[in-house]
């Protein structure tokens, strides 16, 4: 058995899509567990929801093996039929109930958000009435023929008396209304957060993306006639592309939202760790007066207060001549910052040299004072 037509470009694509939303889907755990340290009821249910995506994909590359994608007339083995039609029924039913857990979790990140009242009753309306439209478009399907089994193995006698079009219609509405309301919802509420205007914007942003997902949702509703199609296993072929489109980016869009300070931490580890670099290399290539190409912080002179130059240790001469002889060692940085150091010895120790500021009188007696003047440009 090996895919063919339709089905194998299908099951790549949901492959493409499953693998995309599993990166957003531990970029949230590790936001939650690691940065924020919030996991909470949302994330497991986006997790749970994911789990349904994995199935639903998995369903349909089982029913594409079988014959999902060709033209039905085709198949020579009816048996393979009769698998194709099942393992695609059991797909959609993952399907239907993932899609619902996917807005769920929206729905309770939302709730982690609000503060009033009357906010949260809207989000708990439109969670109870997507999984009410969820749960009963799943029994219409598998209920709506007699016998049961006659919904996929058309080889025994039997009848539908279910309408599952009129059914998955309701149910795609549901998912529309409830996409285009929790992507307006934040609108109504993260105006008054006491954040700066360019990050109110980005979670505004961010968190209106399931605009997308409604667009999914009705390209998908478009392709219900498919379910009542003879050649059912070729005819379904853009309900379930659709579907596993709307569902990935259900994900990936509540993903993203999710995910904000992740991406925040990340870019300012990423800002300090290109400051640091900049400043070593400022202290590998130290200034020198008249070049502006380079930086750092680097000792322009050291000399006595009467500006002779200072003589080196190994020389007899050097020997400190005097007690209250001070000694100014100055640094500069790139025209921004100005230390000075002074050391001042009350000690007669003849073994002070003036090149090594550690060592001006090394022994008891020594007074230190730091002195730094920073001016901004």
């Amino acid at each position: 058995m090996t895919l063919k037509g339709e089905g194998l470009s299908t099951v790549i694509a949901m492959w493409v899509l499953t693998g995309l939303t599993i990166i957003f889907v531990v970029l949230r755990i590790y936001t939650r567990v690691v940065v924020t340290h919030s996991f909470g009821v949302d994330d497991i249910v986006f997790s749970l929801a994911f789990l349904l995506l994995l199935m639903f994909t998995i369903c349909i590359t089982v029913s594409a093996q079988y014959g999902f994608g060709q033209n039905m007339n085709e198949i020579l083995n009816p048996d393979n039929i009769v698998r194709a039609i099942l393992w695609e029924l059991v797909g959609q039913t993952c399907n239907v109930i993932g899609m619902s857990l996917a807005k769920w979790s929206l729905g309770f990140f939302l709730l982690r958000l609000v503060t009033k009242t009357w906010l949260k009753v809207i989000i708990w309306i439109n969670m109870g009435c997507l999984m009410s439209a969820s749960i009963s478009t799943t029994f219409v399907c598998w209920l709506q023929c007699s016998p049961h089994n006659y919904l996929w193995d058309r080889r025994i006698e039997g009848s539908c008396h279910l309408d599952a079009v009129s059914a998955s219609t309701v149910l795609n509405s549901f998912t529309i209304v409830v996409d285009i309301v929790f992507a307006v919802l934040p609108w109504l509420f993260i105006w008054e957060l006491q954040i700066k205007r360019q990050e109110r914007i980005v979670i505004l942003t961010t968190m209106s993306l399931g605009i997308a997902a409604a667009a999914c949702g009705i390209k998908r509703a478009a392709s219900n006639g498919g379910l009542t199609n003879p050649n059912y296993l070729k005819a379904t072929v853009p309900l379930i592309l659709w579907s596993a489109i709307e569902f990935a980016v259900t994900m990936i869009c509540i993903g993203i939202a999710v995910c904000l300070p992740l991406y925040k931490d990340f870019l300012k580890r990423f800002i300090s760790t290109v400051s640091q670099s900049h400043s070593r290399i400022g202290n590998m290539y130290p200034y020198k007066p008249g070049d502006d190409s380079q930086g750092g912080f680097v000792p322009l002179e050291y000399s006595p207060n009467h500006n002779r130059e200072l003589p080196k240790c190994t020389d007899p001469g050097n020997i400190r001549p005097s007690i209250s002889q001070d000694v100014n060692i100055q640094y500069e940085s790139r025209g921004s910052v100005k230390a000075e150091e002074h050391w001042q010895s009350n000690s007669q120790d003849p073994r002070a040299c003036y090149t090594d500021p550690e060592r001006l009188i090394p022994d008891g007696g020594i007074h230190v004072t730091q002195e730094y003047k920073v001016t901004r440009h």
